[in-house]
């Protein structure tokens, strides 16, 4: 008996081991396949992020978007200039009559100075020159010129055109009278620019509307009822129609 008593303990510890491998094989193999739609979900997440990735065309698109910035850096179109804030174009000027291109008259036509044109943030403008003629030798032979007027600006074959009108009063010291014309007509044109830089060339026609002698011992003593002036003078108002030309190097602000 006593040898009976130990055998059947070791073979119940047998079955119940292998019922226990039995049972647990195949939870474990539940377990591992349970697993996998764990990991195909991992896996539907990193097709999510691939997804995700897939926003690279819209940043490409983001990026496209340099091109428009590039062509803002250019330079500014002619629309882009009249629709703008108001702006202004300031430069200095030479400035000469046609009437003489050669002669004795070649200095005294010649006149120096400083011009500047406004324009309100459209096509229609404002200018305004000062202009002299000095005569180093002798102040009292000095020639001035003052100009204002009108001024409009488009595009004719792309080059910036400006058509105006305008008054221009004249002293001539050296001659001993004044002049105060009208000037119906001024056609100009940017022949160079480059940035905010330009160069502009203007012709136009004046003609005088009145004139008279200086007649002031302070500003001209040597004019005071003088007979070659009023000579000079009748001639001039003679003749009183003349061309001119401008040439402006500019900047505009």
């Amino acid at each position: 008996m006593p040898h009976r008593e130990r055998i059947v303990p070791r073979k119940a510890l047998a079955v119940a081991a292998a019922l226990v491998v039995l049972v647990g094989a195949p939870t474990a193999g539940a377990e591992e396949r349970g697993a996998s739609p764990a990991r195909g979900g991992e896996s539907g997440a990193a097709s999510g992020r691939g997804g995700e990735g897939g926003t690279s065309p819209a940043r490409g698109e983001e990026t496209g978007a340099s091109p428009a910035r590039g062509g803002e850096a250019g330079a500014p179109t002619f629309e882009d200039v009249v629709s703008r804030r108001p702006d202004w174009t300031a430069g200095v000027v030479l400035e000469r009559s046609l009437r003489s291109v050669v002669g004795d008259s070649l200095v005294d036509d010649q006149l120096f100075g400083v011009s500047a044109t406004y324009f309100a943030g459209g096509r229609y403008g404002i200018h305004a020159r000062l202009l002299v003629s000095p005569n180093v030798e002798r102040f009292v032979d000095t020639r001035g010129v003052a100009a204002l007027g009108f001024r409009l600006r488009t595009q004719v074959l792309g080059v910036d055109t400006f058509l105006g009108s305008g008054a221009h009063i004249e002293a001539r010291l050296r001659t001993h009278y004044w002049l105060a014309y009208v000037a119906p007509l001024e056609l100009g044109v940017t022949a160079w620019k480059k940035g905010s830089f330009r160069v502009e060339v203007f012709l136009g026609v004046r003609g005088i509307l009145t004139g008279d002698l200086v007649n002031s011992y302070l500003i001209d003593p040597n004019g005071v009822d003088n007979a070659q002036a009023e000579a000079a003078l009748a001639a001039r108002r003679a003749r009183p129609w003349e061309s001119y030309l401008s040439i402006v190097l500019g900047r505009v602000m």
